[in-house]
């Protein structure tokens, strides 16, 4: 505990200041990642039945294990009332030794990382949108490092952009048949004609234009980081209210989802994925008030988060014949409305965006504390080796394999095994 007092005297740990509602805002916006934006897509694929049993089995599991790993915390000697700083790998090596540390270090690292590359990923793809839109009739450019090396542009095609232009000059936005026709075009910034988009690998200037705004916020502590975590929870209450309202005016029988689909692969992965919130678990602890009730705000934010997943899957899914595996591409790009557009910009930034520092902190806090790295190695591989490596799953393709794989390999067992071990 001698180390961990210095990092809290050098400003590299946070105090005990988050209150109720700061303990929510947390809690959610852990929840509500990047694992949110396949959901359409699941449903679309594997029918309403089985993703809607999944999510109330899941959201109820995630409570409890969230619970039990907190009472864990508490049984930690001298930590009854969490008096000492125990981050989520300390907890393992209190009861199981160093061996044990080690497996919980290399399953958190790997959920850790998994969520921070594919908010990376998400954003950066809604961001080269968010280019095209400021100016529409311009290209946005990118480096492809395989399969060959050169520059690449990419700009609206030409009919869909004239398509848009005579609506403007109409005062109005497409038609829902028009938006419906053009959503099936090639209107997703570096995908091919025929809607592939593996097969190469890029680095977009939104990538880029995402790394400088984002990093400096990496380095800021978890109470530091809290004004910013509020005004992304504010952002994903608006923004969510008004894709729902999209959805429903875009027509929600424009696809008839089945009861039972043909394809589940994505289903279990891609759902654990949007649960990966317990490895935050002991860092808010650790700075949580004390009258700040865990029981109450887990159950609170497991459950709204999961009305939300349910009406984004069911109705994103009705409402568009063609669902990109990153959602948000699908409502930042030209046929979509300009309020949808402006909106899915937002949530991008303000909500997976902004979660990109806070779980770069808390792999940060994780490192130093359970004394895997030092201050500048800590902080090297917790804010800038995302970066380094994100841009190879730029591609669609890549970004849903990320989300089903790191959802069976890593956060399932973080989050449904290890806790349960202890």
């Amino acid at each position: 505990d001698q180390g961990v007092d210095e990092y809290s005297k050098q400003h590299l740990l946070g105090a005990k200041t988050l209150g109720l509602f700061s303990s929510i805002v947390i809690v959610v916006n852990n929840i509500a990642g990047p694992g949110m934006l396949v959901l359409p897509r699941v449903y679309a694929e594997a029918g309403w039945v089985m993703p809607t049993v999944v999510l109330l089995l899941i959201c109820v599991f995630s409570a409890l294990a969230s619970l039990f790993l907190v009472d864990t915390m508490a049984r930690v000697p001298g930590n009854a009332s969490f008096e000492r700083r125990i981050e989520f790998v300390n907890i393992f090596e209190e009861f199981w030794g160093g061996k044990g540390k080690q497996i919980a270090q290399v399953f958190f690292i790997m959920n850790m990382m998994a969520q921070i590359c594919s908010s990376i990923v998400s954003n950066a793809q809604v961001m080269d949108n968010f280019i095209v839109f400021l100016s529409p009739s311009s290209s946005v450019y990118a480096l492809q490092v395989w399969p060959t090396i050169h520059w690449l542009s990419w700009t609206p095609p030409e009919d869909v952009l004239k398509l848009a232009q005579a609506a403007s000059q109409r005062g109005g936005e497409m038609s829902i048949h028009q938006a419906a026709n053009c959503h099936l075009k090639n209107v997703v910034p570096f995908q091919l004609e025929d809607g592939v988009v593996e097969d190469r690998i890029l680095i977009s200037s939104g990538y880029v234009l995402l790394a400088v705004t984002l990093i400096p916020m990496s380095l800021m502590n978890l109470d530091e980081n809290i004004l910013i975590q509020k005004i992304s929870f504010y952002m994903l209450l608006f923004l969510s209210l008004e894709f729902l309202a999209q959805f429903y005016m875009q027509g929600l029988d424009t696809y008839e989802i089945p009861a039972f689909g043909d394809n589940y692969a994505h289903v279990w992965g891609s759902i654990v994925f949007n649960y990966a919130f317990l490895g935050i678990i002991p860092s808010w602890v650790n700075e949580k008030r004390p009258d700040v009730s865990v029981r109450f705000t887990v159950w609170f934010s497991t459950l709204a988060s999961t009305v939300l997943y349910a009406l984004v899957g069911v109705m994103g899914a009705s409402a568009y014949a063609r669902t990109q595996g990153n959602f948000l591409s699908t409502l930042s790009n030209v046929c979509s409305p300009r309020i949808t557009r402006i909106s899915a910009f937002l949530f991008a930034f303000g909500m997976i965006g902004l979660g990109i520092p806070f779980a770069a902190i808390v792999t940060r806090y994780n490192l130093l504390v359970g004394r895997l790295a030092g201050p500048r190695m800590s902080t090297f591989w917790s804010i800038y080796a995302p970066w380094l490596v994100s841009w190879a799953f730029y591609t669609g393709g890549l970004f849903n394999e990320i989300i089903a794989w790191s959802g069976d390999l890593a956060i399932g067992p973080i989050n449904f095994v290890l806790p349960l071990l202890v």
